[in-house]
């Protein structure tokens, strides 16, 4: 129970914490919280215990063995025999004198902790935001499997195609419901047990990083037979995620999917974040790019490696560069048009407009034409 302040009225004991708290199970939000409540609380007393038996012990050799040298290592292992003889006479003490104050920093402790999570957190989706993956993927490179070269990180940025028309048709709420969406398909991904990671694991994580625009951080074992290769099991990963955005149905009947590309990350290549997210946005443009080729409008099926230049993803694919370059600027044609006419002009009219001017470009000196 707490006061009127805020303050929990009795003690913590281990009789507070639920039964089932090393398992499992789902508890609900107020079983969670006192949950961590006991364990800052249990935490704030054995350090007081630990101080106020190390001050005993220090006081008990400078009283009878004035001329002994305090050894650091001598006194901790005192202290810890005190204690393992004495635990319940320390505990009495420290709850006596400092049971309020070990509460408040309990509470201090677990609110702070909420608060980092929340500013780690995407309001709308409730995944992870670009801080947050920014610090899983500093923490995965520090993984021993991944500083043991058993492991590679792979960062995976996934763009939406068609989102500004979702807006415009179906207005913001229809916007914000294909996102939260498409972050609990993904994130889905990640921990479904069929998936080709077994299982999200820490280092596993899926990030909104602003509007339409998603990011996964995933650790891939390095395979052990010939048939498969890293890049080829990241863009499985990268496609059963897209395949996920596929089968998403919206309320409209319309389907979404996603330009995709990824960046492997190594022990030997380890670059920071930004750099990683730029390489793998980079080629998620040129798959954006390439979504007006035909049979390419699928996202699923234009998935491409940073490590792969456009010339070697058209060679791969069997696409005509000049193909390539009609979509790439086609595929502008209604950003370009949302920025030049900003509402003024029906957005049917305006690309209708901007298609015209793209067959004047596309019969004029095609080669020449500049791939923005």
């Amino acid at each position: 129970m707490n006061n009127r302040d805020g303050r929990i009225s009795q003690p913590f004991s281990e009789a507070t914490l639920p039964e089932n708290y090393e398992s499992n199970e789902k508890t609900s939000p107020e079983a969670v919280l006192n949950s961590e409540l006991v364990i800052a609380y249990k935490d704030g007393l054995e350090r007081d215990i630990f101080s106020k038996a190390r001050a005993e012990v220090i006081h008990d050799i400078a009283e009878n063995y004035p001329e002994a040298e305090l050894d650091n290592l001598a006194i901790n292992k005192a202290t810890h025999e005190l204690i393992a003889t004495d635990y319940d006479r320390f505990k009495i003490i420290c709850v006596e004198q400092n049971g309020e104050l070990l509460q408040a920093n309990a509470e201090l402790r677990v609110k702070t902790a909420h608060l980092e999570q929340m500013l780690e957190i995407d309001a709308l989706t409730e995944v992870a935001n670009r801080k947050k993956a920014e610090k899983v993927f500093e923490a995965s490179k520090k993984h021993p499997d991944f500083l043991s070269g058993k492991s590679v990180l792979v960062v995976v940025r996934l763009d939406l195609d068609g989102f500004k028309s979702i807006n415009e048709e179906g207005g913001h709420q229809a916007g914000d419901e294909a996102l939260k969406k498409v972050a609990k398909s993904t994130e889905s991904l990640l921990k479904s047990t069929e998936s080709l990671l077994n299982g999200l694991r820490a280092t596993d994580c899926v990030a909104r990083i602003g509007g339409d625009e998603f990011v996964l951080i995933i650790m891939i074992n390095k395979p052990t037979d010939k048939k498969n290769t890293i890049a080829s099991i990241a863009e499985m990963v990268t496609k059963k995620a897209i395949e996920k955005i596929e089968a998403i149905k919206l309320q409209d009947g319309k389907s979404l999917t996603a330009s995709s590309g990824f960046k492997i990350i190594d022990k030997d290549n380890a670059l920071d974040f930004q750099s990683a997210d730029k390489m793998a946005d980079n080629a998620a443009g040129i798959s954006k790019q390439c979504k007006f080729i035909k049979n390419l409008q699928k996202g699923s099926i234009r998935i491409i490696n940073s490590d792969t230049t456009v010339e070697q993803f058209l060679a791969q694919n069997k696409i005509d560069p000049k193909e390539f370059l009609r979509s790439a600027i086609a595929a502008q044609v209604g950003r370009l048009a949302d920025e030049l006419f900003k509402g003024k002009v029906p957005p049917a009219e305006a690309r209708d407009l901007l298609d015209k001017l793209l067959v004047i470009a596309t019969q004029n000196r095609l080669e020449e034409t500049k791939i923005i």
